[in-house]
Formats: C-alpha cells, structure tokens, sequence
C-alpha cells in the first residue's frame, strides 16, 4: 500500500513528463505486432543474428554501411540474438526492445537537460521527442540506427562530466563514443569533441592514468573490431581512419573540382533535419530553421559574454562536426542522421528558452499544438507503412506475411521476388525482410530460381503488360505469369 501511494505521489508531482513519455511510448509501441517498420536492411539483420544464434557464434561485425568495404558494429545484431534466444524466432519481441530503447530516448533527453539546464528545458526538449516523426519512425524499426539517440546522450553526459572535470569521465567520454561509433560509423567525427573539450577545459597533456583510461575505454568499446582487425589484417578499423584521413584530404586538395555535391547534403540535411518536427510540412520546417539560425546568434552572444552553458556547446560543436563531415561525404543517407536528433533539439529547446518571456509562452503553446498534429500525422501516415504516401519505408509486417502467404500458395516450390523499379541496381539484402518473414512464419523463403513474382509499390507506374496475373494488397501489387 505504502509503494503504490508513493508510485501514485511521484506521478502527480511528476505529470507533465510521465504525460510525455506516455504519448511516446504509444507512438512506439501502438499496433507493433502488426505494423511494425521492416525493410531489407532490416531484414538482413534480423536473418544475421537468427543464423548467429542456431551456429552459436558471435559476429565480429556487423551489417556493410556506405561504403561497402566497412561494416557497421556488431551490438545491434547482439540485442537481436538476446531476443532470439529468449523468444525464438518472432518479430514482436525484438521490436518491443528497440521501441523500449527509442522511449528511452525521450526520457534520457529530459534527463540530461533538467540536470545541466533546468526541468523546463527538459519538457520542452523531451515533449518535441515524443512526437516527433522521424524519431517515432526509428523507434518502430529494428535496426541498428535505433539505439543512437540514446546512445548520443550518453555522450553527451560524458561530455559534460569531462568538461567539469570528474575523475573518471576521460573514460566515460571514450566509453560512448564508441558506443554511438558501433551503431554508424559516419557518427566517427563526434572523436573530435572529447578532444576540444580536453584542449579548451584542461590545456595540457593527459597524466598516465588518463592515457590509461583512455586506451581501456577504446579497447572496450571496440573489442569487436579490435578481435576482428586482429584476425583479419587490420582490414576495420584501421582502414578506416585511413580511409577518413584520405577522404578529409582529398576534399580539401581537390575542393569543387572533386567529386563533391553540396546540393545532395543540403537536400538531405533539410529533409531529415526537418522530419524531425513534421511529416514534411514546409511551414513547420521553415519556422524550425529560423528558430535554429536565432539560436546560433544566441550561442554565440552567450559564448562571447562567457555564459554559453556546457551541454549547449558541446551539441553545437557535435552537430558542426558532423554537418561538416556530410559536406565532405557528399551523400548522407538518413541512417547518418539519428545523432543529429537529439543534437538539434538540445539545439532548439535553448534558443526557446532563451527567448523574451511573451514569446517563449507562445513558443510552449505552439509545441502544444504542434504535439497534436504530429500525433494526427503520424496516424494518418499509418505509422509510415503500408501508405501510398511519400514518406513511407516498406509494408507494414501484417502486409508482409500476407504477401508470403499468397506468394507461397501460387508457387509450386521455388520462387523468386524481384522489382519493378526500372535499373533498380539489385543488393544482397533485397528481400531480405520477406526472407525473415517467411523464417518467421515457417513458410519456404523466396530464392533464385523458381516462379518470378514482381513486387511494386502501388504509387509506381507499371510497365508490365495488364495480360500479366496481378493480386492487389494495401500498398503493393504482385505481378506474375
């Protein structure tokens, strides 16, 4: 009786936050069973760790990133095994623990600004979390971008530990650094930001017990690569720092001259930078941007006078690294994206606090509005499956298993599944998340020969013949002879 009262008084004082993380956590686990995101990518993940735990073996790596000759980390594909060999080989679980980890998110950011700034800084940043799409896309997916917001405000805790000099943040600040470097290696250039706040707070060279610290906080976090570059010739890792040091030369040698499209940075910049606040309302991203540019104008005053805080530097320089690093990729793709979630919004919720105390009201009942409307968004958008709209990543599960369930029924044994995307440049992994479903549903897997059957998004013209058989599902169309 005693804990239920004292549950019951800590959410009554708390309820703002315990509101937000509610409505996250619908967001994230709303219809998960059926509706959860699973594209190839994805797919290939979840086929790797099923494979790892009947072998009992332990990937070193983990799915190819980018740039093919390197390969993400392995600690995705651990979590997916964990769920395998608990639950067996079912989707839900697995989707249950990263949507955990994307709620964990929300609170995490509530955390660290209530702590360096003020709980109002906290609601804030946690209530635009909750509801904003892009994170509630990435939390309903499992793959191996999911846990970096979570993983980015370890960093940045560390960060702020080592900047007010704590004991053992030099390790700390290491120790997640690596953790955000084993879900995406493009998240590399965040290794910049211990090392600026070491120059700037410290302007000295590290005793042995830092350098130790240092060093064990590498090898821990990068054991896997580390195991793997031993045994293979330094093929990881090593190759690619060198590869990085190459890259960052080139453009700098080379500059326009070089491979270099800065209009494919800025489009995906603001496209996923935007996504953040909306499902592509240009108005909303507009009124993001200006409050945005502000704020770097309120950082820098702040930083002149000497009260820029700690936590709101740190995220500006982290975003300035890894805005600077897409320049120089030319390419970003939106698995670069997930630290820049949390680095924006940290970005965002200071610019608003800071602002005259009329408009910061306004601002607090326009993120109000703004909550309701992403929620009816995200609703109408289907949770990003299964839609004939724009922002969409693949069919929903449900869909899926119905279109594994008809295919297998129509073939007489071996089938192919194929696109019609017109010079599509076919990858391994296509498919792959029909393969785990039909490993899931018990069913034959799609393969390279057999019956073809053509797979097209409702919202592509056909270029096949009307003559040709055709089933129609909720976002897709089958095609075969």
């Amino acid at each position: 009786m005693n804990y239920f009262l004292q549950l019951l008084h800590f959410v009554l004082k708390n309820s703002l936050i315990v509101s937000i993380v509610l409505v996250a956590a619908i967001l994230r686990f709303w219809q998960l069973d059926s509706q959860m995101i699973l594209f190839p990518d994805a797919g290939h993940d979840l086929l790797v760790a099923a494979q790892a735990v009947e072998e009992r073996s332990v990937p070193l790596l983990g799915i190819p990133s980018s740039i093919p000759i390197f390969k993400q980390g392995p600690i995705a594909i651990w979590l997916m095994m964990a769920t395998i060999s608990t639950f067996g080989i079912a989707s839900y679980p697995i989707a249950i623990l990263f949507a955990l980890i994307g709620c964990l998110a929300v609170i995490g950011i509530y955390e660290i600004l209530t702590v360096t700034m003020s709980r109002q800084h906290g609601l804030i940043a946690a209530a635009l979390a909750a509801t904003s799409p892009i994170m509630v896309a990435h939390s309903r997916m499992p793959y191996h971008t999911t846990p970096i917001p979570f993983m980015t405000i370890l960093f940045l805790a560390a960060c702020v530990a080592l900047w007010h000099k704590y004991r053992f943040a030099p390790f700390l600040a290491v120790l997640t650094f690596c953790g955000v470097f084993q879900f995406e290696l493009a998240a590399a250039p965040l290794a910049l930001v211990p090392i600026y706040i070491w120059l700037r707070r410290y302007r000295r060279l590290p005793t042995r017990g830092e350098s130790a610290q240092v060093v064990l906080a590498f090898l821990t976090g990068m054991l896997p690569q580390v195991i793997f570059d031993l045994q293979n010739n330094f093929t990881q890792i090593a190759k690619f720092f060198v590869w990085v040091m190459i890259k960052t030369k080139d453009f700098f040698v080379l500059g326009s001259s070089g491979n270099l499209q800065l209009h494919t940075a800025f489009e995906n910049s603001w496209l996923y930078i935007g996504r953040i606040f909306s499902t592509d309302f240009l108005l909303i991203s507009i009124a993001f941007t200006v409050v945005f540019v502000l704020g770097i104008f309120f950082a820098i005053h702040k930083a002149k006078t000497k009260i820029l805080e700690p936590i709101w530097e740190i995220s500006l320089l982290s975003m300035l690294v890894l805005l600077s690093a897409f320049i120089i990729h030319t390419g970003p793709s939106e698995a670069y994206f997930p630290p820049l979630f949390i680095l924006v919004l940290i970005h965002i919720t200071c610019t608003i606090k800071a602002l005259p105390k009329p408009v910061y009201t306004l601002s607090v009942l326009a993120i109000a509005l703004l909550m309701l409307t992403n929620v009816v968004s995200i609703w109408q958008h289907r949770f990003f499956v299964s839609t004939v709209q724009k922002w969409t990543y693949a069919p929903s599960l449900a869909e899926q298993r119905q279109v594994i369930s008809f295919i297998t029924q129509k073939s007489t044994g071996e089938y192919q599944l194929k696109s019609t995307q017109p010079n599509k440049e076919a990858f391994p992994s296509d498919f792959d998340n029909y393969r785990w479903v039909a490993l899931e549903e018990k069913m034959h897997p799609p393969g390279d020969s057999g019956t073809v059957f053509w797979i097209q998004p409702k919202n592509q013209v056909s270029s096949f013949s009307p003559a040709q058989n055709r089933r129609t599902f909720q976002s897709l169309v089958i095609y075969w002879h």
